[in-house]
């Protein structure tokens, strides 16, 4: 949707700009309009999945619609997430975080933000063969995470493209057009699907759904002890789509992150996101 591009300013600073394809409403719309015909089609064999189909497309047609939106209210968004979260870690090991800044002013068609060498998650043996710590990293990344939780601004989209690792061991967010702002009900229905005793956490999933009995039972199943808890908080995303439950767009994503932080946790060789929470980076001397 969007191509970066380097550049210079006339005093010789490193920039990028990140610039929106003129087509790219155009288009996007013309493939979801596609699918939601071919789900149409599909749906008459199977209903129970062509339900859940759906609403997962109608999540991420709203995600795209807002990623390729940027306004003045998503700049000063990143301005006070960068300000949260900058230097964050730097007290617990040898990894910070580091928001690049950004200029110019807002608008749907372009972003210039400072230049950041370095390399992404993607590149992951690269990084391993050039020192760095993984371990940390990644544990860094789920703590800087659920802080963000805390202070109600999050990242909309965790992946290992939208990571990069400096030479100078910063942590850098890239891509962050979409940034969620969480309200008080979105935030606290998050936290109460990980942490917290099970009685408590069924008490706010329910109440958030007005005692919907299907999401009892739903909830029934999901506090279950035992088991992986991303894949059960995958699979119960799975079940209120199939019984027609609207979640907010921002409660979708943050849940979608988590479970991209356990996968990523689990290939650092933890055995999840909260076992990749609970390490503890050596302290730099």
């Amino acid at each position: 949707m969007r191509r970066v591009y380097a550049t210079h300013t006339l005093d010789g600073k490193e920039r990028v700009v990140r610039v929106l394809s003129p087509n790219c409403r155009f288009k996007s719309q013309e493939i979801f309009d596609y699918l939601e015909e071919m789900l149409k089609v599909l749906g008459a064999a199977d209903q129970n999945k062509y339900q859940t189909a759906e609403a997962v497309l109608s999540y991420v047609k709203e995600w795209v619609e807002q990623d390729i939106s940027m306004t003045k209210s998503s700049a000063l968004l990143d301005q006070e997430f960068k300000a949260a979260n900058d230097g964050f870690g730097k007290d617990e090991g040898r990894y910070t975080i580091y928001v690049p800044q950004t200029f110019g002013e807002p608008n749907d068609h372009w972003q210039m933000e400072e230049k950041i060498d370095g390399e992404n998650l993607t590149q992951w043996d690269e990084l391993l063969q050039a020192g760095h710590n993984l371990n940390e990293v990644v544990s860094l990344l789920v703590k800087n995470y659920f802080f963000q939780l805390m202070h109600g601004i999050v990242h909309s989209d965790v992946s290992i493209g939208n990571v990069r690792v400096t030479q100078d061991n910063k942590v850098v967010w890239l891509d962050r057009n979409f940034l969620i702002k969480l309200s008080d009900k979105e935030n606290s229905l998050i936290l109460s699907l990980l942490v917290g005793d099970n009685e408590a956490r069924k008490k706010t999933l329910l109440g958030y759904f007005n005692d919907d009995p299907g999401i009892a039972q739903l909830a029934e199943e999901l506090f279950q002890p035992g088991g992986d808890p991303a894949q059960k908080i995958q699979q119960a995303m799975i079940n209120l789509f199939g019984l027609g439950v609207k979640l907010p767009l921002s409660v979708v994503l943050v849940l979608k992150n988590l479970l991209v932080l356990d996968k990523l946790a689990k290939k650092a060789g933890f055995s999840g996101v909260v076992d990749a929470f609970q390490f503890n980076s050596p302290v730099p001397q």
